[in-house]
């Protein structure tokens, strides 16, 4: 559940980082960041899936 809003917190640093530096290296460091985040929130995702499913499932 912590992995959810911690992917959201690093997508958003790194996106403020790419808004603030267009076309260099920070940039690239930027958009490293975002897909740290996007990762970070797939891993709480998937997290909260799989507890759903030991709880006896969605439906």
């Amino acid at each position: 559940m912590i992995a959810l809003f911690v992917g959201v917190l690093v997508f958003l640093a790194g996106a403020a980082i790419v808004e603030n530096a267009a076309f260099s290296d920070r940039a690239i460091m930027g958009a490293v960041i975002v897909l740290v985040g996007v990762c970070i929130f797939g891993v709480g995702v998937i997290e909260v899936v799989v507890r759903l499913l030991m709880m006896g499932g969605v439906w």
